[in-house]
């Protein structure tokens, strides 16, 4: 998938629209972190960026799972 964005503020309102951190993810699904992880490591969600602690997810694969379990 490929966007373009034409000013920051567009790519600031996308970011900030369909941009999930871990904590939002567990908000979402009404899980603890540990379970979201769990989520991770079985493949069941999908983070596109990692770096130590932080996990960022894109909030349609949080949908998609959510509608995957009914």
């Amino acid at each position: 998938m490929r966007l373009h964005f034409e000013s920051e503020e567009d790519l600031r309102r996308y970011i900030a629209e369909q941009v999930l951190t871990t904590t939002e993810v567990t908000e979402m699904l009404g899980v603890t972190r540990q379970m979201v992880n769990k989520l991770v490591k079985g493949d069941k969600l999908h983070p596109f960026k990692s770096s130590g602690a932080i996990s960022l997810f894109f909030k349609t694969d949080v949908e998609k799972y959510l509608k995957s379990k009914g």
